[in-house]
């Protein structure tokens, strides 16, 4: 199968992380790796997001309250702490059977150590699943428009089922993979 990594595409807030979560719980017999992203909310305001490995890895991304030179909207960017989670995702021994990458947009692409990590992970042998950011443009796109991808979109009417299509995709993509 050509297009052995899936992009994961739709407006903020619809699914796209719980998407990512039951996917995990999904495929929990195989080995995965990557990050998910969490919104850090202070009386019922977000303020920032967390980044955190599947292993138990966690770092402060981006909030309101950060004053680092990167910016998207009114979050400051904690770059260094994106690359140290892309540090131990680069040192996984034995590789996973599944990269699961919440998320690949505006704030994580700011980082060239992201972008080259993201390439070499859609470029190499295990399949990359990913959400994307809907409103894309420059290399967000290039990712996007990559001929080895599959693009769904999840939205109201298919969040609470759409996983389990992905699931049953990454299984065969597996089994086509270790046949060969």
């Amino acid at each position: 199968m050509s297009e052995k990594n899936i992009l994961i595409t739709g407006h903020p807030g619809v699914g796209k992380t719980t998407l990512v979560y039951h996917l995990y719980q999904q495929l929990s017999n195989f080995r995965i790796a990557g990050f998910f992203t969490r919104e850090i909310r202070e009386k019922g305001i977000r303020k920032g997001f967390h980044i955190s490995t599947f292993d138990g890895h966690t770092r402060t991304l981006a909030h309101k309250d950060f004053s680092f030179p990167h910016r998207v909207g009114s979050y400051g960017i904690n770059l260094q702490a994106l690359e140290e989670i892309i540090s131990t995702l680069e040192t996984q021994n034995p590789l996973p059977d599944i990269w699961l990458i919440d998320e690949i947009g505006k704030m994580e692409s700011l980082s060239s150590r992201f972008r080259r990590f993201i390439e070499q992970l859609l470029d190499g042998s295990e399949p990359v699943t990913a959400t994307v950011s809907i409103s894309a443009a420059g290399w967000i796109e290039q990712i996007r428009q990559r001929t080895d991808t599959q693009l769904f979109q999840v939205n109201e009417s298919n969040r609470d089922y759409l996983y389990l299509k992905i699931a049953d995709l990454l299984k065969q993509i597996i089994n086509e993979k270790n046949q060969k």
